[in-house]
């Protein structure tokens, strides 16, 4: 009997890139896995305290990426659908979805919204204090809430993006995480939520 024989394809994608996600306040991360059990935190003036920078580890990047290649971690908000402002129209909605902030609207907002991925596993400080509002935090900028909450998610998705001389290609999204802002007795917190 002539046996198969499985041939392995050598095209390389983005889409087969996976994401392990990481932060210093994870039982797990100080419990089963030294080489990220991390305490890197950032202090906010926002937060009045620290917050733990987001551990991303990228899974078979190695051997998905391409020489004289670069890659773009893209960072997305789940938008809810909206009514577009406009002073004589208000029949155009903003769709409901993960939406990509400007490299303007981002740095305007000291948030970031793409990284350079520069190493196979890294720590993230995307701007996280800066999605929740200052004066009446946990409330996430961009929706007018009037009411103090306790707790409110962002909704964030990664994908990411590679160039190579002319030629642009992004994948899907192949990363969830809900990030969390509280109100506690003990001050202001952010953490994370793997989805």
């Amino acid at each position: 009997m002539i046996q198969p024989i499985n041939i392995k394809s050598n095209k390389k994608s983005i889409n087969d890139i996976a994401l392990k996600f990481y932060w210093s306040n994870r039982d797990f991360v100080h419990q089963e896995n030294a080489a990220l059990n991390i305490d890197y935190t950032k202090y906010s003036n926002n937060l009045g305290g620290y917050y733990p920078l987001l551990g991303i580890e990228f899974l078979h990047l190695e051997e998905n990426k391409e020489d004289g290649t670069s890659y773009i971690l893209l960072i997305d908000r789940y938008r809810k659908k909206a009514w577009k402002s406009s002073r004589t129209n208000f029949t155009k909605t903003r769709t409901a979805g993960y939406k990509h902030e400007a490299l303007i609207d981002a740095a305007e907002n000291n948030r970031k919204s793409e990284i350079e991925i520069t190493s196979d596993k890294m720590l993230l400080d995307f701007g996280q204090p800066q999605f929740f509002k200052t004066a009446m935090f946990p409330n996430l900028k961009g929706f007018n809430k009037t009411r103090q909450l306790n707790i409110a998610k962002v909704k964030i998705a990664f994908r990411i993006r590679k160039t190579k001389g002319t030629e642009i290609q992004e994948s899907k999204h192949i990363g969830y995480i809900d990030m969390i802002g509280m109100l506690t007795k003990t001050g202001r917190k952010i953490d994370y939520v793997i989805k």
